[in-house]
């Protein structure tokens, strides 16, 4: 629903949301990190929330100034050139930040174990969310 509300408020076009939602049902790592969650948000949101705060952790910037970033048109592969990080530490940074979060998300058994090392394995694997994405 709250992909929905994004579309129907002009904030993202459908097929950006049919994109994330695909991601998410993938079983993402935006997905996985399911602690962290705010009284009014959705699972979905407070992910995206824990990873935007550990990948401005992660470059060395405030999460205000990730935020910024990102809404000017930047990607985070862009922020971390700026920043001299590479994607290499990117991803190792964000994984010992993530952790603990997914951690404690098995523990509340709110994920599996399988989940949470799914999560990290995708992490280090593949291209990290945001990292060649535009956001609008």
């Amino acid at each position: 629903s709250t992909l929905k509300d994004e579309v129907a408020g002009g904030t993202i076009t459908q097929a950006q949301a049919d994109k994330i939602s695909a991601k998410l049902t993938a079983a993402s790592l935006c997905s996985s990190v399911l602690s962290g969650r705010r009284p009014g948000h959705g699972k979905a949101a407070a992910a995206i929330s824990s990873y935007v705060s550990a990948a401005a952790s992660a470059l060395g910037v405030s999460e205000v100034q990730l935020k910024q970033d990102l809404k000017s048109g930047q990607t985070l592969a862009q922020v971390a050139t700026a920043q001299g990080v590479s994607e290499a530490d990117f991803k190792t940074r964000v994984t010992v930040a993530l952790k603990p979060k997914l951690d404690a998300a098995v523990a509340a058994k709110t994920i599996t174990q399988a989940q949470e090392e799914a999560a990290l394995a995708k992490l280090q694997s593949g291209d990290p969310p945001l990292w060649n994405t535009v956001r609008k």
